[in-house]
């Protein structure tokens, strides 16, 4: 959002209505995706085959989403945001949603996926600080913020496919899995996800907690620059958050390892719901006290 407003002066309400366009067909294509998933069968795997041949029009797909083309009307910078948003979703779909099923077919021991996560997760929060704490300061390297973010977007196109062939080529699919076919439809899939109640509340809760993380992760740099005043500090304040993610994935396993992982999830809610709540007490202008929350 801040490289189509402040990047490419594109209208904020223009910008985000064409994103909804790309939120709306992911909320299709992952369920959709996982079931074809399912169906797959190939001499490369059920899970390697997306990840392995999906990541090159990832990489393409992700460099035209930093690049808008200058002049052009309002209704053809919306249909230009919102299809090479579909076409970035839809890449990103088809090969994350394989490799994140990996993480349950790798092993069948409970406590073994959940260290597996912790260890995704761990080895994942270098690369959210390159791409938030570090981003504005490559574009900052440029004549301009949009010539810098177009830069940006084909390193980390290239980035992208580069780890999706390293992952492929370093796992193996168990073969009683990888050779097995889903033989039931997506709806009645869906329907039969839906019959799980437990379910269902875990994930009323994990959207209504993402619609919160949501809008702090897109708004906390305009926050920065456009309430505290704080625009060269972005950076900083992003790597302490992603910093302080890292440092304590694991202490947080323990905690969930202790008191089973429903109480770990709300007591990390709570947390961080209140240190959120908190920000609403900061004066406008540069303050210190948005380092510690």
């Amino acid at each position: 959002m801040i490289f189509y407003t402040d990047g490419a002066l594109i209208a904020p309400a223009l910008a985000s209505s064409a994103l909804l366009v790309g939120k709306i067909w992911d909320a299709i294509n992952d369920p959709l995706f996982g079931w074809l998933s399912d169906r797959t069968t190939s001499r490369f795997g059920k899970r390697r085959v997306y990840m392995i041949f999906g990541a090159l029009p990832l990489a393409i797909t992700i460099m035209l989403l930093w690049f808008v083309p200058r002049g052009l009307p309002d209704v053809w910078v919306f249909a230009w945001i919102a299809v090479t948003f579909l076409l970035f979703d839809t890449a990103w779909t088809l090969t994350n949603v394989p490799y994140y099923a990996l993480t349950a077919e790798l092993t069948d021991d409970y406590d073994e996926r959940a260290s597996l996560t912790a260890f995704r997760m761990v080895l994942g929060v270098p690369a959210y600080i390159v791409g938030a704490a570090l981003t504005p300061a490559l574009v900052g390297l440029f004549e301009s913020k949009r010539i810098g973010y177009g830069w940006v977007g084909v390193i980390y196109g290239l980035l992208a496919a580069a780890v999706l062939w390293i992952a492929a080529a370093g796992l193996r699919e168990r073969k009683e899995i990888s050779q097995s076919k889903a033989h039931t439809s997506p709806l009645q899939t869906l329907l039969a996800t839906f019959r799980n109640k437990p379910f269902v509340r875990l994930i009323v809760a994990y959207l209504v907690a993402n619609v919160g993380f949501a809008l702090i992760k897109t708004l906390l740099a305009y926050f920065l620059t456009y309430q505290l005043g704080m625009e060269a500090q972005v950076p900083l304040v992003m790597f302490l958050l992603l910093l302080f993610v890292a440092l304590f994935l694991f202490p947080w396993k323990k905690v969930s390892d202790r008191l089973n992982k429903g109480p770990a999830y709300a007591a990390g809610l709570a947390l961080g719901g209140l240190a959120v709540a908190a920000t609403f007490l900061l004066p406008p202008g540069p303050t210190p006290w948005v380092y510690p929350l």
